[in-house]
Order: structure tokens, then C-alpha cells, then sequence
């Protein structure tokens, strides 16, 4: 009996894995199809497929990094933060909470590469944006500020010359 169920732990680990190397795949020619087929980059602050755009980044990412994919997470991520910042002139309102989430995020994936100017920037522009929204209403963004000021105390505290583990085990912010 202890063998079958280790068996059937270690195919059920091999089977999430391997439906998240396809989302990964699927996403990314979903993206890259977008953009191949006249989505122009320039254009998204005058497209309403932007938002859109902008939250496949983001999930990219993620997925990248749950595939254990580091090395390209961080474009992924990076574009994401380009698509809301055109966003948020557009609209700054609707679109601030958004910025501020991805920021957050890649500064996760700035410190986890090493880059801890930019991950300090990242997340310093993180506050300001949640600081912000919390004046406006504390009831909803009081934690995602929480959130961002533990993530900039962990970024601190971590080594400047390599590579974060501490900041790794932060999560993600949705």
C-alpha cells in the first residue's frame, strides 16, 4: 500500500507539472500571437484589449516562475508593469491598484534575480501608488499596503550581492 500511494503522489506531482508547462506554453503563443497579429505595443494605451494584455503578463509570469522557468519570468513581468503604467495614464484610478500589484510583484522577481536597486525602486513605487489608495479608502487597500511594506523590510534585510531566498518565500500579490 505505501508504494502505490507514493506512486500515485509522485504521478499527480509529474501531472501538475506538466499542465503547467503547457498553460506556460499556451500562454506565451497566446501573447506572442497577440502581438505578431498587428496588437501593436504602441498601441495599447488606445486599444481596449490592453487590460487584458497587461493581466496575461502578469499571469505569464507567475506561471513561468510555478514552472520553475526564472530566467524569463522577469520579461514577462517587466512588460506587464510597461502595459499598466501606459494604462494608468489613461485612467489612474482604475488602473493605480493594478500598477501597484505588478510592481510589487516585480520586485519580488528583481530581488530573486540579484537586482536590488531595482527591486527597491519597484517597490518603493509600490507604496506610494498603495499609500494612496489607502488615504482614499483604508477599508480596501490597507492590507495591500501592509503587504508591500513587509515585502520592502524583507528586500532590506536581504543580502545586496546575491540572489534573495528570503524575498522568494514572499507571496505573490493578486
Amino acid at each position: 500500500m505505501g508504494a502505490l500511494a507514493h506512486t500515485l503522489a509522485a504521478d499527480t506531482a509529474t501531472a501538475k507539472a506538466r499542465k503547467c508547462a503547457m498553460f506556460v506554453s499556451l500562454a506565451v503563443i497566446a501573447v506572442t500571437v497577440g502581438v505578431a497579429s498587428g496588437f501593436a505595443y504602441g498601441q495599447l494605451g488606445r486599444t481596449h484589449f490592453a487590460p487584458t494584455f497587461a493581466k496575461e503578463l502578469a499571469r505569464v509570469s507567475e506561471l513561468r516562475v510555478e514552472a520553475g522557468d526564472y530566467l524569463t519570468d522577469l520579461a514577462a513581468s517587466r512588460k506587464a508593469t510597461e502595459v499598466y503604467r501606459r494604462l494608468m495614464r489613461v485612467n489612474g484610478v482604475q488602473y493605480a491598484p493594478y500598477l501597484a500589484a505588478t510592481l510589487h510583484n516585480l520586485s519580488v522577481r528583481l530581488s530573486e534575480a540579484g537586482d536590488h536597486a531595482g527591486a527597491l525602486a519597484a517597490i518603493d513605487e509600490a507604496i506610494r501608488i498603495r499609500r494612496r489608495l489607502a488615504e482614499m479608502n483604508p477599508a480596501r487597500y490597507a492590507v495591500a499596503l501592509g503587504r508591500s511594506v513587509q515585502l520592502l523590510s524583507l528586500i532590506e534585510a536581504a543580502p545586496r550581492s546575491e540572489p534573495s531566498t528570503r524575498v522568494s518565500a514572499a507571496q505573490p500579490d493578486r
